[in-house]
């Protein structure tokens, strides 16, 4: 839908990892939030 719209997207999936894994530490929520701060950033400049 929103790239019918032409906004951009990113996704990634992280098989095997609980929904809110981003409340745990671990490599799979260090690079989810690496990932949505660089997308964040780059998108509110």
């Amino acid at each position: 839908m929103l790239k019918d719209a032409n906004v951009e997207v990113q996704s990634k999936d992280y098989p095997n990892v609980p929904h809110g894994f981003t409340h745990r530490e671990g490599p799979e929520t260090s690079d989810a939030c690496a990932l949505m701060t660089a997308f964040i950033k780059k998108h509110l400049q």
